[in-house]
């Protein structure tokens, strides 16, 4: 099982891919090497930052982030809101589609396109539904 802590109603597991939601000037960053020795450091993670969740510390209530150029951002856990996990956002998107999807569905058929002519005076040949809306 992958280490996970709830914040806020969410969920954040380790591997899950999150955004950085508002810029931070203060928060520090550092770039270690392949045995874990920091060789870069550095301050500000931004808005749109995307990144990968590495170490969830129980303990120590951090929460590690590795950004791009694997920069390691340590947030304790009261920071999690400045934080968005990105299937969030993928789970959104597939609500609104399918609320649309309802929505196309519920509007009413029309049966005849008596009514409906292209600029020449022929048929259109639309028949209602969700072709009336292509």
């Amino acid at each position: 099982d992958k280490a996970q802590k709830e914040y806020g109603g969410v969920i954040y597991r380790v591997g899950d891919k999150v955004m950085q939601i508002k810029n931070n000037y203060q928060m520090e960053w550092e770039i270690c090497n392949d045995y874990g020795i920091p060789i870069e450091q550095g301050s500000g993670v931004f808005n749109g930052d995307m990144g990968v969740i590495r170490e969830i510390n129980e303990y120590g209530e951090i929460l590690t982030v590795e950004f791009d150029e694997k920069r390691l951002v340590e947030y304790s856990f009261k920071q999690l809101e400045e934080l968005e996990l990105r299937d969030i956002s993928d789970r959104k998107l597939r609500k609104v589609l399918r609320d649309l999807d309802a929505q196309v569905a519920a509007l009413p058929d029309t049966e005849s396109a008596a009514d409906v002519t292209d600029d020449d005076g022929s048929d259109a040949g639309v028949t209602g539904g969700a072709g009336a809306l292509m």
